[in-house]
């Protein structure tokens, strides 16, 4: 568990390896319990303008768009305008996985719940699947 301010001191850090380091996104793979209808960037303007400097070196920036089954709007940090939010579908692979925050301002949906998901672990790079159920951020790897 962190807060936002110890997670914009992690957002300009990465920013900061951004000149030395081949840094193509970050993924934010947590969601307020708070859903937006809109962008919330008024409602977060230091964690906006974080997202909106690592945005303006070229590294994008994901979130899930959270999992507390609502209809008509996304969690934070999802919400902010520069970040792509994601949602994860079902086994089918045929719309929204039930628990996924959506709205008119979700960005993407990608595979997600039942997938396997390749783990690295280290030391070795033994690699394993893993069955993920409820991914907050789905398939991040794939964009």
């Amino acid at each position: 568990v962190s807060d936002t301010a110890d997670q914009i001191t992690a957002l300009e850090q990465v920013l900061s390896w951004g000149d030395t380091r081949d840094i193509a996104a970050v993924n934010l793979s947590m969601a307020s319990a708070t859903t937006y209808a809109g962008d919330c960037d008024s409602s977060y303007p230091d964690y906006a303008n974080a997202v909106n400097n690592l945005v303006s070196a070229g590294i994008a920036v994901v979130a899930s768009s959270g999992n507390g089954g609502h209809a008509n709007g996304i969690a934070f940090p999802a919400c902010l305008s520069n970040v792509i939010s994601v949602a994860a579908t079902g086994d089918d692979d045929d719309g929204p996985y039930s628990s996924n925050d959506i709205g008119n301002n979700l960005d993407l949906f990608a595979p997600g719940v039942g997938k396997n998901q390749p783990f690295r672990m280290e030391p070795g790079h033994l690699r394993m699947a893993l069955q993920w159920q409820q991914p907050m951020c789905p398939e991040r790897g794939r964009l």
